[in-house]
C-alpha cells in the first residue's frame, strides 16, 4: 500500500487475499505462463525464510528479471552480483533496495548472463564430479 505506483504479481498461493489493489494473485501456473510472467516483470522476489536451491529464481533470472532474495540457502550464490540481497526481512530495507536500483544508485550485472555462466547443466555436472572426486 505504501508503494501504490508499483504492481506485484503473487504466483502460487491462490488463497491469499491481498489488502492492496496493486497485488494480483495467481494460483499455480503452467511453465509457459511462468515464462510469460517472467518476461513481463522487471523484478523477481524470492523472500524465503529458509531455502535450498530455488529453481524458480534461476528461471526468472534467465528471463532477465532482476532478482531480489533473502540471504538464506543458495539464494546469495545464485544471485551473486546480478541482483539484490535482503539480509533482514524488513519492508523498509526492501523498499530502499528497489528504489536505489530504480534511481541508478545500484549497478548490477546481467541476471541472464550469470545463470548462463554458472548454472548450466555442464557446469553443474563438472562441479558435482569434482565434489565426488570423480573424473570425466
Amino acid at each position: 500500500a505504501s508503494n501504490s505506483e508499483w504492481s506485484f504479481t503473487l504466483v502460487g498461493d491462490s488463497n491469499y487475499q491481498p489488502q492492496s489493489t496493486n497485488i494480483q494473485v495467481l494460483g499455480k501456473e503452467p511453465p509457459a505462463s511462468l515464462v510469460q510472467l517472467y518476461n513481463t516483470h522487471e523484478f523477481y522476489l524470492q523472500l524465503s525464510s529458509s531455502e535450498g536451491f530455488p529453481n524458480a529464481l534461476g528461471e526468472a533470472m534467465a528471463c532477465g528479471c532482476v532478482p531480489i532474495g533473502s540471504a538464506v540457502g543458495a539464494i546469495p550464490e545464485i544471485i551473486g552480483d546480478a541482483g539484490l540481497l535482503l539480509n533482514r526481512k524488513e519492508l523498509g530495507t526492501l523498499q530502499q533496495l528497489i528504489q536505489d536500483w530504480m534511481d541508478g544508485k545500484t549497478q548490477l550485472n546481467s541476471p541472464r548472463a550469470r545463470i548462463e555462466r554458472y548454472f548450466t547443466y555442464a557446469h553443474r555436472r563438472q562441479l558435482l564430479l569434482q565434489a565426488l572426486s570423480l573424473k570425466e
